[in-house]
């Protein structure tokens, strides 16, 4: 299921609350949220894209997500 949002706040209420992961920017990573991660996909990218996820119970298939982008990421 996909789910579009307006606004970065809703997509990380959403995360915190368990549905699905985000896929941001590093400037966001100044925008704490409690029960969720911010991992970015590649330290040494130039550009530093970052995955939102769930802290506690963290999503069934993070490491193939993971996987997945970081091979998209270039």
């Amino acid at each position: 299921m996909v789910r579009e949002v307006a606004r970065f706040p809703q997509a990380v209420s959403l995360v915190a609350a368990g549905v699905g992961v985000y896929l941001t920017l590093a400037p966001y990573r100044v925008f704490p949220h409690p029960g969720t991660v911010l991992k970015p996909l590649r330290e040494e990218a130039a550009l530093q894209v970052s995955l939102i996820y769930c802290k506690r119970p963290p999503p069934p298939r993070l490491q193939e997500v993971r996987a997945l982008l970081s091979g998209l990421v270039l």
